[in-house]
């Protein structure tokens, strides 16, 4: 066993620190920093945790867990999990050990309880899809490159992957990689999910929260965001506007005064597909104000804001979806648990695989489609990377 760091942070800042000691044993003529061994470090961990902004929340969290799963490949095969740099690195051992993790990973990885039966022989699964086992791997040499280790060629891991695949096939049947795709809500769930929440009637759950799920949950399905979008939002994200749309100072007397045909216009957050928000970001989303409709996401807000009320100084700080248990912004996990328990009880059980924070995307892009909306228009709202996403 060998001691190593245990998450893609603290692997990077071990790598950043490694390249500050090469860089400071440096003796050539272009050695940087030659009077200030000091600022040289501060200047190399400057930049490596500039570079580690670039990773959304996600992706770091899978680097995680890949890093786990390629530690325990290393634990089997008693080596180093800190792979050497390319110079100093034998490739026929490091293509070896990257086909092993991925084969590793594929043999005790368990598959999501969702996808554990197969959808025509329901066959249990009890290895997950393989495609997963490489999705660590990748995980894992995301974090071995920002270390400064050699990555080697990917050929001998797809090969293991190929392999893997057929041996899954083989145990499982025909119809082990079919994929259990979101679905869009039908509309008596919808309806039951609202009656239900609308009189509070979640066991062990406050008023606040029936509230706050039911405004996300409304939120969700009328942006069309991904559940990770949905968690960064802030009140600086809403603008209200008068019904002749002219924008005024978001203070709490003005928001009290709000009534039916006001504007309430949002900006989209950062997304997967727009990580700087430079393609999406100035495609405002805007909703009229109708108290009369339960499912219009703008009359929510501002009931929302007017139970809540900040100063405009600090709209950008507080979050739109605040977690009734902690104050701060509500997590991905909660929303999820959230979720499966309105399902468990007011969905049946043969959808709960398919209804899921996801499905609200689907549920918008199938009522834009039905609406004969062009794909161009339905991959802009949905914030999709291309129209074959829409396709699907």
């Amino acid at each position: 066993m060998h001691e190593r760091p245990r998450t893609a942070a603290a692997f990077r800042a071990l790598g950043a620190a490694r390249l500050a000691e090469r860089l400071c044993a440096d003796t050539s003529p272009w050695r940087l920093c030659p009077g200030s061994s000091a600022l040289l470090r501060e200047a190399v961990m400057a930049v490596a945790r500039t570079q580690a902004k670039r990773i959304p929340i996600n992706t770091d969290r899978a680097n995680d867990n890949g890093l786990r799963w390629f530690t325990r490949a290393c634990d089997a095969l008693d080596t180093p999990v800190e792979r050497p740099a390319p110079a100093n690195a034998d490739p026929t051992v490091e293509a070896f050990l990257a086909a092993f993790a991925v084969y590793f990973a594929a043999r005790h990885m368990q598959p999501a309880e969702r996808s554990a039966v197969t959808q025509l022989g329901g066959v249990r699964k009890t290895r997950a899809d393989p495609n997963s086992s490489l999705s660590a791997y990748y995980g894992a040499r995301r974090v071995l490159g920002d270390y400064g280790s050699y990555l080697p060629p990917m050929a001998s891991v797809l090969n293991c992957l190929k392999g893997l695949r057929v041996q899954m096939i083989e145990d499982f049947g025909d119809d082990c990689f079919a994929h259990v795709q979101a679905q869009p809500w039908p509309q008596e769930c919808l309806e039951a999910v609202l009656a239900a929440c609308s009189r509070f009637a979640i066991p062990a759950w406050s008023i606040t929260v029936h509230e706050t799920f039911l405004d996300v949950f409304v939120f969700s399905l009328s942006l069309g965001c991904r559940k990770a979008e949905t968690v960064r939002y802030k009140l600086s994200n809403v603008r209200w506007l008068t019904p002749d749309l002219e924008e005024r100072a978001p203070t709490t007397e003005w928001i009290a005064s709000i009534a039916d045909g006001a504007w309430c216009c949002i900006s989209p957050v950062v997304s997967k597909t727009d990580y700087d928000n430079t393609k999406y970001g100035a495609q405002r989303m805007w909703f009229k104000v109708d108290s009369t409709d339960r499912w219009n996401i703008a009359s929510r807000l501002l009931a929302r804001e007017r139970r809540r009320p900040a100063s405009p100084q600090d709209r950008h700080v507080t979050p739109l979806f605040p977690d009734p248990a902690t104050g701060s912004g509500v997590s991905g996990t909660t929303l999820v648990s959230w979720l499966d328990t309105v399902k468990h009880s007011h969905v049946p059980s043969k959808l709960w695989d398919v209804l899921t924070w996801h499905a609200s995307r689907v549920t918008l892009a199938s009522k834009l489609v039905a609406l004969k909306q062009p794909w161009e228009r339905v991959q802009t709202l949905i914030r999709w990377e291309s129209v074959a996403s829409v396709e699907i």
